[in-house]
């Protein structure tokens, strides 16, 4: 939601009464971090500072030494995980490396549920959890994306708590009518990606959130919201969350 400057993105969160920071080192689209150029050390006081704790380094789109070099960053900051998507033929191959090195440095790993990646559907990501039994992995669930493939969101958070770690507070949109239509209006919706505006009930979903997962408002298309907007609507979504049995 904050693409912009990091000192400003901590500041608006920390005005609107979050406790928690998901910091972004995807080029192009949210960098506030830059594992190959930023100090942690830095950068973990500055989050600090602002009243916020970091729940997160995400890394999409990166692979090979990007994601080395963003999991030894994340430990030096002491940000507790790294989230990204699953790719290429043989994901379970890099994973197993990578997840060894993950907990001799206690940083967990959450894999994102994403169409046109391996990990996609509710049978794909049991697959890889069933498969990779290790304490480092875990699962960063969207929503948006099992919705776009004509999974019910419900039987996800059933099938899928044992490995949620991360779960994006992150609605679907009204007109979103499968994977193509996400694959063309993903970064543009903006306003209907958060809670009470799309489709999910977020009501029904209450009782079935996985234990200790965090949870992180996301939406993408709000690069040209002024900040106070982006505040206002955090605000309203967590007393709309609330409102609806969500601790939150």
């Amino acid at each position: 939601m904050f693409g912009g400057p990091l000192e400003e993105a901590l500041a608006s969160i920390a005005r609107a009464g979050c406790e928690e920071v998901d910091l972004w080192a995807v080029p192009h689209q949210c960098e506030h971090v830059r594992p190959a150029i930023d100090d942690p050390d830095a950068v973990a006081e500055r989050v600090r500072a602002a009243g916020l704790r970091a729940n997160a380094l995400s890394l999409y789109g990166c692979r090979g030494a990007q994601l080395d070099e963003g999991l030894e960053w994340a430990a030096r900051a002491g940000v507790p995980r790294v989230v990204f998507e699953s790719f290429g033929p043989d994901f379970r191959g890099f994973l197993e490396p990578y997840l060894a090195r993950a907990a001799e440095l206690g940083v967990e790993v959450c894999v994102e549920n994403h169409i046109d990646c391996p990990v996609d559907s509710i049978a794909s990501a049991r697959r890889l959890f069933e498969q990779l039994d290790s304490p480092a992995l875990g699962l960063a669930y969207a929503p948006i994306h099992t919705a776009a493939l004509g999974e019910p969101v419900e039987q996800a958070l059933a099938e899928l708590a044992p490995w949620i770690r991360l779960l994006y507070v992150w609605d679907v949109p009204q007109a979103q009518t499968g994977v193509a239509w996400l694959r063309e209006h993903w970064h543009r919706t903006g306003l209907d990606q958060l809670p009470g505006y799309g489709r999910l009930d977020f009501a029904a979903l209450a009782p079935l959130l996985p234990d200790g997962a965090d949870l992180s408002l996301c939406a993408h298309g709000t690069q040209d919201w002024p900040a106070a907007r982006v505040e206002a609507e955090l605000v309203r979504s967590r007393d709309y969350l609330r409102m609806r049995g969500w601790t939150i």
